[in-house]
């Protein structure tokens, strides 16, 4: 770990040093700014720094450290990245849109340093492990589902589900799940469940699967043997994850499986820089503890976990599985 002194060299290379020492040297680092300078020394923030013109560079450091997100010189950064970056003016313009998960799932070539910074960078990598994660595992727990009950048929609520991607490629790659599996992707934003039919065509899965342009409590209930709901819930408060978790439980058949994920407060430490700039563009994150990811898990009564699964290496977004009980 770097010392305290060390820590204040750095900081001096970046900013006013007399108003760092003032507010935060003089009391000793907080893990805070020790986590924001570390992240500032990243090869992939070093990039990001060398590609911003010189007095935004300046600007973009001292907010990041000391002004903080609603102070000064935010609205100038703001532009600045809107301007020159596809996924800040996609995000800008709509958190959470199917065009910044196009980038973020590596779906479009990117060519201005901020997109590629969002790809590089530890959060955003991420991402793109999540979907990785969910390519490999929900083949096989769809198979085992269908083998130790002899299903016929296994249908699947994707909620939340944009473009559908995570769904759309595991049968795209597991041929032998084509025969069982319907797929029902249900989102209020109907380009990206536009961009998803497209998709399916192309890989010819129109059989495998419908789009809902709805809320899920505007949809007829099919006992899904399967709902799946991933990035819905990261930027909801603890208090709301339960809320929506309870909404959807109807969804599911009895023995059926409940399948979300939550953002971990390991991204906020890991990846602080990040965190800043989809903050700073409106994306808001609430992360979770592992205790509250318990406490979410544990809220819904009848239902017991039976996975747990995360996006390696460094596991910001864990996976949960519940079952729901075969007696309600």
């Amino acid at each position: 770990m770097l010392s305290q002194k060390k820590l204040q060299e750095l900081c001096s290379c970046y900013v006013n040093v007399e108003i760092l020492s003032k507010k935060d040297i003089g009391r000793g680092f907080s893990v805070g700014l020790y986590n924001k300078v570390a992240s500032l020394l990243t090869s992939e923030a070093q990039f990001l720094l060398n590609a911003l013109p010189k007095d935004i560079k300046k600007k973009f450091i001292e907010v990041f450290l000391y002004f903080g997100i609603n102070g000064l010189y935010i609205d100038e950064l703001r532009k600045y990245f809107v301007n020159h970056s596809l996924f800040a003016e996609a995000v800008y313009r709509n958190p959470g849109s199917a065009e910044a998960f196009e980038i973020l799932y590596r779906e479009k070539s990117i060519f201005n340093p901020i997109d590629k910074y969002i790809l590089r960078a530890k959060a955003g990598a991420q991402i793109y492990q999540r979907l990785q994660a969910l390519k490999k595992n929900l083949p096989k727990i769809i198979r085992k589902e269908i083998s130790q009950n002899h299903y016929e048929e296994f249908l699947v609520d994707n909620i939340g589900s944009g473009q559908g991607y995570d769904m759309i490629y595991v049968l795209k790659d597991n041929y032998d799940l084509r025969r069982y599996t319907h797929v029902r992707n249900i989102d209020i934003d109907c380009k990206s469940l536009k961009m998803g039919q497209t998709l399916v065509e192309k890989f010819e899965l129109q059989d495998n699967f419908s789009f809902e342009c709805k809320k899920i409590t505007q949809t007829h209930k099919r006992n899904a043997h399967l709902v799946i709901s991933i990035g819905m819930l990261c930027p909801q408060s603890t208090h709301n994850c339960k809320v929506l978790l309870r909404s959807w439980r109807p969804y599911i058949r009895e023995n059926g499986l409940l399948i979300f994920n939550v953002v971990s407060e390991e991204m906020l430490i890991g990846d602080p820089l990040t965190d800043f700039i989809i903050t700073m563009l409106g994306w808001h994150m609430d992360y979770k503890s592992h205790d509250l990811l318990d406490s979410i898990a544990s809220s819904l009564k009848n239902m017991k976990e039976c996975y747990r699964f995360f996006d390696l290496p460094y596991a910001y977004n864990p996976m949960l599985a519940l079952r729901k009980a075969s007696n309600i």
